[in-house]
């Protein structure tokens, strides 16, 4: 199982793009891996003064999605190009 993380705000679901700054977005940032979340956070505690988005914790939680093979587009040569081919 392959799976990706976001910070969620549970009031109004929006997703954290991390940084040292994080804003809050409708999509934000995906992490690959849980360690990858949680030095987000402890870069946080470094920044807490810089930026206090997290101020109130109990309002945010962690999604973890599972990514899942849907399609496969093929890629082509064009030149020095790749060429994806969407509509196959």
């Amino acid at each position: 199982m392959l799976s990706i993380f976001k910070v969620r705000q549970k009031s109004t679901g929006k997703f954290s793009t991390g940084s040292s700054e994080p804003r809050l977005k409708k999509n934000g940032k995906c992490w690959a891996a849980r360690a990858h979340v949680g030095n987000h956070f402890a870069l946080m505690e470094d920044a807490r003064t810089m930026h206090d988005v997290y101020n109130n914790a109990d309002d945010f939680e962690v999604v973890e999605f599972e990514l899942v093979e849907k399609k496969t587009y093929p890629i082509k040569a064009s030149g020095k190009k790749f060429v994806v081919s969407w509509n196959e």
